[in-house]
C-alpha cells in the first residue's frame, strides 16, 4: 500500500514487545517489593504508574493492529473477539484474584502477572504489521498530523469529548462511589464484587452481540449506547437494594462493549493506516488524562454529599454530555455520509469511498 507523504519502514512487532516487556518489568519489581517487605507507598505508586503507562502507550496501536491484519469485512468481528477476550480475562481475574492472593500472597500474585506479561510480549513479537512513518519525521510533526485528522471529522472529536465525560463518571462510580455505597449498609465488599462481576459478564455478552449487529447509523448508536451507564447510577441515587443494582449492571456491561466495537470499527474504516494509531492516541488522551482527577474528586464529593447524591450527580453528567452531543448532531446534520454506513459491508475503506469535501464531514 502506498500513502502520500508516508513510507513503510518496518513492522510493529518491536512495539508490542516493548510494551509488554515494560509491563512485565514493572510487575516483577512490584513482586520483589512485596516479597521483600520493601513496598513503600511511593515505590508502589511509581511502579503502578509505569505499568499503566505501558498499557496506555500500546492501546492506540492495538486497534491499528486489527486494521493491519484483518480485512475490512471482518474487522467488526475481530474487534468483538478482542473485547470478548478482555471480558473473559476480567471475569477470570475477578473469580480467581482473591483466591490467588489468599493462597500465595500479593508478591507471588504480582510475579504471576509479570510472567503473563512476558508471555504476551513473546506472542506479540511474532506479529509483523507495517509501520508508517512520515517522510518529514519528528514526534511533534506526527502528533500534529494526527491532530489535523482527528479534528477534521466532527463526529470523531464530538463523540470523543462525550465519552471522556462518560468515562470520568463511570470510573468515579466504579472506583469510589459504588464501593462506598456498598459499605454503608448495602451488602459490603461482597455485594460490590458481585455487581462488578455481573458487569463483566455483560461485557462478554455484549461482544457476542456486537459481532453480529451492524446498525445503519453507527455514529448515532455510539452516541446513545454510553448513556446506559447512567441507569445504575440513578438507581443508586434512589437507594435501590444491591441485588437490583447487580441485575441492572448487566445493561451497561453489554452496551459499553457494543459501543467499543462499533466505535473502533468505524474509526478503522474512516482513517487510512498511516494515521490510524495517531488519531487513536488523541481519542484516548482525554480519558487517560482526566479520569485520575475524577477519582480524586469523587472521594471528597462522596464524603461531603453522600454516595447516593454523588451517584446521581454522575448520572446527570452522563445525561448532559449525551444530550449535548445529540443536539449538535441534530442541529448540524448527520455526522457525514461515511459515518452512516454500517462498517464492514464490502467497502475498501470509508475514507476512500467518500469525497473529503462531503458536507457534514470536514469542518
Amino acid at each position: 500500500m502506498s500513502c502520500p507523504g508516508f513510507r513503510e519502514v518496518g513492522a510493529h512487532h518491536g512495539l508490542h514487545r516493548t510494551r509488554d516487556s515494560s509491563a512485565a518489568l514493572s510487575w516483577a519489581a512490584l513482586a520483589v517489593c512485596f516479597l521483600t517487605g520493601q513496598a513503600s507507598l511511593w515505590m508502589v505508586r511509581v511502579l503502578a504508574l509505569l505499568a499503566g503507562t505501558a498499557r496506555a502507550a500500546f492501546m492506540p496501536a492495538e486497534r491499528g493492529i486489527v486494521a493491519d491484519l484483518v480485512s475490512p469485512q471482518r474487522r467488526q468481528a475481530a474487534n468483538a473477539l478482542l473485547n470478548q477476550s478482555n471480558a473473559a480475562g476480567l471475569l477470570i481475574g475477578l473469580a480467581t484474584s482473591g483466591i490467588v492472593i489468599a493462597a500465595v500472597g500479593p508478591g507471588w500474585a504480582a510475579a504471576l502477572e509479570a510472567g503473563a506479561s512476558l508471555i504476551a510480549a513473546l506472542l506479540l513479537s511474532c506479529l509483523r504489521t507495517p509501520i508508517w512513518r512520515a517522510e518529514t519525521s519528528g514526534t511533534l510533526k506526527e502528533l500534529r498530523a494526527g491532530w489535523r485528522e482527528f479534528t477534521a471529522y466532527r463526529w470523531v472529536w464530538l463523540l470523543t469529548a462525550q465519552f471522556t465525560v462518560v468515562l470520568m463518571a463511570v470510573v468515579a462510580f466504579n472506583a469510589v462511589i459504588g464501593p462506598l455505597y456498598s459499605e454503608h449498609g448495602h451488602g459490603g465488599s461482597r455485594a460490590w464484587g458481585i455487581i462488578t462481576a455481573v458487569e463483566a459478564a455483560g461485557a462478554f455478552l455484549g461482544a457476542v452481540i456486537a459481532a453480529r449487529w451492524r446498525p445503519a447509523r453507527p455514529v448515532l448508536a455510539c452516541t446513545l449506547l454510553p448513556a446506559t451507564a447512567a441507569v445504575p447510577m440513578v438507581l443508586m441515587g434512589l437507594g435501590t437494594p444491591w441485588p437490583v443494582l447487580a441485575a441492572v449492571m448487566l445493561l451497561p456491561g453489554v452496551c459499553q462493549t457494543i459501543y467499543a466495537v462499533l466505535w473502533w470499527t468505524t474509526i478503522q474504516h474512516t482513517f487510512p493506516p498511516h494515521v490510524l494509531a495517531r488519531v487513536s492516541s488523541w481519542t484516548v488522551l482525554g480519558g487517560f488524562a482526566l479520569t485520575p482527577a475524577a477519582v480524586l474528586a469523587a472521594g471528597p464529593l462522596a464524603g461531603a454529599f453522600g454516595a447516593q447524591q454523588a451517584a446521581a450527580g454522575a448520572a446527570v453528567l452522563i445525561a448532559a454530555a449525551t444530550i449535548a452531543t445529540l443536539a449538535v448532531i441534530c442541529l448540524r446534520g448527520t455526522a457525514g455520509p461515511e459515518a452512516q454506513r454500517a462498517p464492514g459491508r464490502g467497502e475498501v475503506g470509508v475514507r476512500e469511498a467518500v469525497p473529503a469535501e462531503s458536507s457534514g464531514v470536514r469542518l
